[in-house]
Parts: C-alpha cells; structure tokens; sequence
C-alpha cells in the first residue's frame, strides 16, 4: 500500500530544537529569521510519500529475541531528492546556518509525517486482524539489512525513484525505513519511537517519559518515578541519598546490585562481566548501569547500612587539659567513608557525647579520585551540601542530648579532597598532575563560612570558630597530620611509622627531625571494595575467619549478626588461613578446586554462599602490595632498615580490628615489627580533639608539618620493583 496524502505540521521551535537552539539561546533569534526566509521554498522542495506492507523476518536478519518467521509491517517514507540538493546547495556556497536548518527542517517533516501514515497503517493492521505491540528499531534491535528486506517486501513499484545500495542505505537520502512487530491482539498499537529504548542518548530530540519503578525495600513497597535518561540508581538516590554507589557508578564494584521481578531492563556489558547467565535471567542488574525501558518492580539491596565507626583511640585517653580552656568543644573526623565527633568539655577533656554517621557523599562513589571526578564534572556544590548536611546533623545530634550547652569551637580533620569539598574549593588540580591543592594550610571561620547556616541552625553558636587542620600534601592530608600530632611525633627521638590503612594507605615515617610521608592507591578492598560478596564494616559483616586443613571453616561477624559478606579484616584472615594450610600458595593462586567458583566461607540468612573468589585474592594482592611497598621506599629514602624502626602506631578502623599476626602471614606488615606495633583507633579524632584542649598544638604541628617532606612513590625509579616483589603471600 502507497501514503500520498502525507502533508505534516512544521513548527519552527522543532526544527531550531533538533539543532540544539532553544528560545533561551542567544543565537535564536538570528537562527529563526533565517528560517522563515527558506522555510516557504524548502517546503515547496518537499515530495512526501511512503508506501508499506506486511511480511516476516526474514533469516539473514533474524535474531534471538526476532527470530526468522516473526510477522511484521513493514514501512518507508521518503521526501524525495530535492529538498536534498537545495541542503548541497547551500553548503556548497559556505552558507552553513541556512544548509543546516534546511536539513533540520526535511528531518522534522519526515518526523511528523509519522501522524499522517500511521492512521492509515492502523486501519490496515485492523483490515487485517493484527495490531502492533512494538516499534522495532535499526540498527539496535535488528541489523542494517533489514533495510533491503522492507524493500524487497514493499516493492519497487511502490517505492517510484527509490534505490538502495550495496550498504543498505537509501537514496533519496532523507528517507526512513519503520519495522513494527505485529501482535495477536487487534487493539493494540505501539507504533511511536520510545526513546528509552534508543542508544543515543546525545539526539537533541530525545523526549523520555516517565516510567513507574515499584521497589522492595525491607517488607516495604515505595513506588518512584524514573524520569529523563536516569538509571535506577539516580531513581533510588533522589529518594534515599545514601544509597551507596562504591564506585562512582562505572559498573565496578557490583554493589549497587538490584533483581529486576517485572518489567524490562537489557543487562549492559558491566552486567555481563559481574553476573553468570543464570543470574542475568534471574533478573540481577547493576542499577548504576540499568536503564528502564518500561515500568518496573524490583528489590533493591540496602546492605550498606550502619556502618562500625571507630571513635576510640588509645593515645585519647592520655591527653591532658588545659587549665585554661573553658566551655565545651567539638572534634570531628571528616572520612571519606564514614563521619565521627564528640563533644569535648574542655576543662578536663571529658568526652560528653560521641555521634557516627555515614558520609552520604558515598553516593558519588567511595574513594577519593570518584569524589574528584564527580565534583569536577558539576556535583561540586551538590558534595558540598552533603557534606556540611552530615555534619549538621552530627552536630545537632551531639548538642540535643545536653541541654543548655553551646560549642564554641569546631576542629576538623579530614583528608585534602574533603576539606576541598567542605570548602567549595575547585578539585581540577588534585585529579591531575602536578596534583596542587588550592589550600592546604590551616583553614579558620564562622560557622556560616565554613559550615554554612545547617550549622547554626543545628544549635552551634554563631561566633562559634571552626577550624580545620592542615595538612602536607594533596594525598597527605589533615587526618595524617592530626595521627602525628597524637603519637607525638614532634617529641620523638626514634624513629617511628605511622600506618592509616584503608582506600588509601597512608603513612609516615621518621622522628622530630625528619618525617617521610606518601600516600599509596591500595584500592578499596581493605573497605570490602571490588570484592565478589565484600562489604563495608556493617553488622553481618565477616571480621574474623578460622580454617582448618579439613577445610572446616569458623566465622565471626560484626554484632555477631549472620552473615552478609565480608568485610577487610576477614579478607585478610581468609587470605592468611587460606595460605596456612595450603589452599592458596604464594603466588596468590588458589587451590584448583575452588579456581573457578571460589572458596565457600558462610551462608546468608538466605542462603547465598559467600564466597572467596580468585578475582577477589587479586584484588587483596594489589591492595597489600601498594602498602609494603610504600613502606618499603620510605625505610629506602630514610636509609634504615626495618630493625631501625623503633615503634609503629597502627592507626584507623581496619588496622584497630585486625590480627596483626595474620597480617604479617600475607606479607602487609614486616614480621620483624610486629612487636612493635601499637594499635591507636582513630588518631584522626583524638588529633582534633588535642587541637581543641592543648594551646601548644598549632605550634606542635607546625613543627611536624615544616619537617615532613611528602614522597611521590610513582617517582621513585625503584617503586615497580618494591610492588612486585610484594605481590608474594610470604611473611
């Protein structure tokens, strides 16, 4: 069957739209007078027709889901050469504005001629006793060829002055071919272009409607709306923030996991590294690389919730007062995990009150280099609104439980790209050579300044100052200076290490004299990162594992609660039993029994396995060698070995919860030490908290500062070297 009655509307903000000038484009009005002085002979240029007709897929273009046989209709219009040679025309003189619009303006005409034939296909489709249950799109759901199948099923002598070449391209150029699979059900017509279900996103014509997402969540039903080009990630953070997204949604971590029960959602290549096939059709996607193509109803795992902060610290307890503070103040560390403070009485360093939560800029990813990236691709101001949010809070939560009292000093240590974030300051040069930070020494303000007025309203007093530690470097920040503050390394004669271990391993190493710092990109597997059923320090999580050579296998999890995956610690015990009784040897190869699945550890409450992978031994490889290396180049640079170091402060939450002996098993830390090291919390908040109570402590960390030089491990010749060696599992 031919269309010739084809005459379709022609808005002008249409065609200015499909070149991306809207009404609030300073070029709109020049744009459109130049379109009203074409728009009448463009037009006139303009041969519409089409013509269709019914057949099936035929099986040089058959697919898996459209295999050959599937009834379809077929359909292609067309308007014609001339409007064509008028674009060539306009280009060819160099007059570019009036060559494009007069494309746009044939590209919108073959749009809106959709109104016009698709009454008559419907009629058609009725005649017949069919309808159309879905628009089938070339070349995402089937090939280029099938531009040759409609012709041939059209015919040509339908299809007058039509050609198509060897590559299935059809000339005249501004034609279209439709392919509309063909449905049982006569009342049914889904002929319109769904957006959401077309790979280019970049088309400035993309309209996405709304869908209905239905979402499980802990016995509950919550019914949200995914709107635009969002994932169902984007969906679930804009109704719960801290929806954790480990690694900044590249699809990586496979923590954002979500079991899709109704609806469609076509697993993305990041779903095909992460998933089995059995998985996939159980309806498992990652929700940060999910796109929904209609509504949908799934569960969503919050397993990230309540995380153990640690708020102790064994060098703490040891801080005298100042007979001359008075009033009452707060120390918080600002991690990039987790958040902790406490509310000080200055007078006797009584601590009042002590408040954790999570850092819900989490949901931009979990290490510093996602935090880096997102704020600087836009989320700038949004990661500062979390962050001084986070902090209101733990601020209210801290003021509410002791009436009458008003803080009237803040101290603030945290890493260089959080204090960048808190401040607004721009992280262009952190995430690129030669790595400068905007500032980096100490930072005093109001409450407003710093804070902003979430503060003020949380129940801090106005003239209340709030001060952030210094730092050395761009990834030797103020949580480090404040670890040193508290082990005293001002006053220190031998010479000593420091260790934070976590995303980053930090560390330290000298005496009052000299102090070497560096910062190693250990990943994020001692934070139960990139691990197959890894998870954060949450109730559930596996801290503890005993293996026996039978392969019996004990567990313990924090809170006791039942398993829910395994968290740093109990990676690096697994690792250590594992290797003891010779189920992974040195290389970090494991037994070829368990290669392929992985070594089982424990059983959910449903009845998961959880399981040690030999991608997960990798990744604990990776993480360890990072962090012996870096101690390895920092006794180098100083020109000690490891019997030389007199103490080693062990500081942060993996290393308060780990088995030093254990660790020593797989190589993290040098055996010889391991009677050496002091285990001292979270030096981070006691190294606030001495900033607020001791009067000598600017003076103390200035002195640590201006002694401390930081060491680029990348530029050290003899770094690869040092990292492979530590690859081993020896002790």
């Amino acid at each position: 069957m031919k269309f010739t009655s084809l005459q379709a509307e022609l808005s002008n903000e249409k065609i200015l739209k499909k070149l991306n000038c809207t009404m609030e484009s300073p070029l709109h009005d020049e744009f459109l007078e130049e379109l009203l002085e074409i728009k009448d002979k463009a037009r006139g240029l303009l041969r519409p027709y089409g013509a269709m007709a019914f057949g099936t897929i035929p099986k040089q273009i058959a697919t898996e889901e459209y295999p050959e046989g599937t009834r379809v209709a077929y359909v292609i219009t067309t308007v014609g050469d001339g409007i064509s040679k008028y674009i060539e025309e306009y280009f060819n003189e160099g007059d570019y504005v009036k060559g494009m619009l007069a494309d746009a303006l044939a590209d919108i005409y073959l749009f809106e001629m959709e109104k016009c034939w698709g009454h008559a296909l419907m009629e058609e489709c009725r005649k017949a006793g069919c309808g159309i249950s879905r628009r089938l799109e070339i070349p995402q759901d089937l090939p280029m060829e099938t531009q040759r199948a409609a012709f041939e099923a059209i015919g040509e002598q339908e299809l007058t002055d039509m050609r198509l070449s060897e590559g299935f391209m059809f000339y005249p150029v501004k034609s279209i071919c439709h392919v509309f699979l063909l449905s049982k059900e006569a009342e049914q017509f889904e002929i319109d272009h769904n957006c959401r279900t077309c790979h280019n996103r970049s088309c400035n014509m993309r309209q996405i409607q709304p869908v209905t997402l239905k979402v499980h969540r802990k016995g509950s039903l919550f019914v949200l709306e995914n709107i635009g080009d969002e994932t169902i990630l984007d969906t679930l953070q804009r109704e719960w923030p801290d929806y954790s997204a480990v690694c900044g949604k590249r699809g990586t971590c496979g923590k954002c996991r979500v079991r899709i029960l109704h609806g469609q959602v076509l697993p993305s290549p990041e779903d095909r590294d992460c998933f089995t096939e059995e998985e996939l059709n159980a309806g498992w996607r990652l929700s940060c690389k999910a796109y929904p193509l209609t509504g949908c109803e799934l569960e969503a795992s919050f397993g990230e919730e309540g995380f153990a902060v640690l708020t102790t610290g064994e060098k703490t307890e040891r801080l005298g007062a100042s007979a001359d503070a008075k009033g009452y103040g707060i120390a918080v560390d600002m991690g990039t995990t987790t958040l902790a403070a406490q509310l000080i009485e200055l007078s006797s360093g009584r601590v009042l009150e002590t408040a954790v939560s999570v850092n819900h800029q989490r949901s931009f990813g979990a290490d510093v280099i996602s935090r880096i990236q997102a704020s600087n691709t836009g989320k700038k101001e949004e990661l500062r609104r979390l962050i001084r949010e986070d902090l209101a809070q733990l601020i209210e939560r801290l003021l509410a439980q002791q009436e009458g009292i008003r803080a009237k000093a803040v101290c603030i240590a945290g890493n260089t790209t959080m204090g960048h974030l808190l401040m607004g300051y721009s992280c262009e040069t952190l995430g690129r050579l030669p790595f400068a930070p905007v500032n980096i020494e100490e930072i005093a303000g109001s409450v407003r300044e710093i804070l902003g007025k979430e503060a003020e309203q949380a129940g801090l007093l106005e003239e209340a100052e709030v001060r952030l530690l210094p730092g050395i470097s761009a990834f030797v920040g103020a949580d480090i200076t404040a670890g040193l503050l508290t082990c005293g390394f001002d006053k220190r004669e031998e010479v000593s290490l420091f260790l934070d271990l976590g995303t980053n391993g930090e560390m330290a190493l000298g005496n009052k004299e000299r102090i070497y710092a560096t910062s190693t990109a250990a990943g994020p597997a001692f934070e139960g990162g990139n691990i197959h059923c890894g998870c954060g320090s949450i109730p559930g999580a596996i801290c503890h594992v005993r293996i026996e050579a039978d392969g019996n296998i004990s567990t313990e999890t924090i809170d006791g609660k039942p398993p829910v995956g395994l968290c740093g610690t109990g990676l690096v015990e697994a690792a250590a039993e594992l290797l003891r009784n010779g189920f992974l040897d040195e290389t970090g190869r494991l037994d070829k029994a368990y290669a392929k699945e992985g070594f089982p550890l424990a059983r959910t409450e449903e009845g998961e396995l959880l399981l040690l992978t030999q991608k997960d031994i990798r990744e604990l490889q990776l993480a360890k060698a990072a962090v012996r290396a870096g101690i390895t180049i920092l006794t180098h640079k100083y020109g000690i070995c490891w019997e030389d170091i007199r103490h080693v402060f062990l500081a942060g939450g993996f290393g308060y919860g780990m088995d030093l002996k254990k660790a020593a098993r797989i190589g993290l830390l040098p055996g010889v030490l391991l009677d050496r090291v002091e285990v001292v919390g979270n030096t981070a908040l006691s190294g606030a908290k001495l900033y607020l109570m001791d009067p000598e402590a600017v003076r103390r960390l200035g002195a640590i500062r201006r002694v401390s030089r930081e060491t680029a491990l990348a530029r050290e010749p003899e770094f690869q070297d040092c990292y492979v060696d530590a690859m081993y599992f020896e002790e």
